[in-house]
């Protein structure tokens, strides 16, 4: 992989690490990047992605959505449940950097996740036996999801993230109202996303005070 330099003469490349965990009904936070036996990686340290370099910064952030082995979400009349529960987690959903104590940054689930499809059901109207099933009206376009769904760290004002090697950065997720993991989600996939960039070995990584 090519080696670049940043502004401050600094050796580094540029990586994705991704981190996919199956939900949990009844969880109330989802953590990421962690040794866990839900979880599916592409980096080989077992504890910590962030403590087997020599530092770096977080460069951006992405998500997605997968059902349980992994295809595409299916909706039918009677997963409709899983949508309304996928909904509910994208809403409610932030994703928290961590420090120890520290809150580094927060960012909404539905900064980086699009919004689900809208679904339009058929409706039965009367009684047997001369119930009718009323069509679904025509759809509207969610122009929503013609929108990049990414987290730039970058373009964030005091938003960047550094890692150093000898402390523990936490990415976890959590909910805002009270809210869940719904029963209706339980296995379904969150996949979180982030281009990270490591330093080199000759460079020194600086630890950024949290506000």
């Amino acid at each position: 992989m090519a080696k670049l330099i940043d502004k401050q003469g600094r050796i580094y490349t540029r990586e994705p690490y991704y981190s996919n965990m199956k939900l949990q009904d009844g969880k109330t936070t989802v953590s990421f990047f962690k040794k866990s036996a839900n979880e599916d990686k592409n980096y080989s340290n077992e504890t910590n992605v962030f403590s087997s370099s020599h530092g770096g910064t977080i460069v951006k952030m992405k998500g997605d959505f997968y059902d349980t082995d992994y295809s595409s979400l299916v909706i039918s009349q009677s997963t409709i449940g899983k949508l309304k529960g996928l909904s509910k987690i994208r809403n409610a959903g932030v994703i928290e950097f961590k420090r120890g104590k520290d809150l580094l940054v927060a960012v909404p689930l539905k900064k980086i996740i699009p919004p689900m499809p809208i679904v339009l059901i058929s409706e039965l109207v009367g009684s047997a036996p001369a119930a009718e099933r009323v069509p679904a009206p025509f759809p509207i376009l969610n122009e929503s999801l013609n929108e990049k769904f990414e987290y730039d760290f970058t373009k964030q004002v005091g938003n960047e993230i550094y890692f150093n090697p000898k402390e523990q950065l936490d990415v976890e997720l959590s909910f805002i109202g009270g809210v869940v993991v719904p029963t209706e989600v339980n296995g379904m996939i969150l996949s979180i996303e982030l281009e990270v960039k490591p330093f080199a070995s000759a460079s020194k990584a600086i630890r950024r005070k949290a506000a």
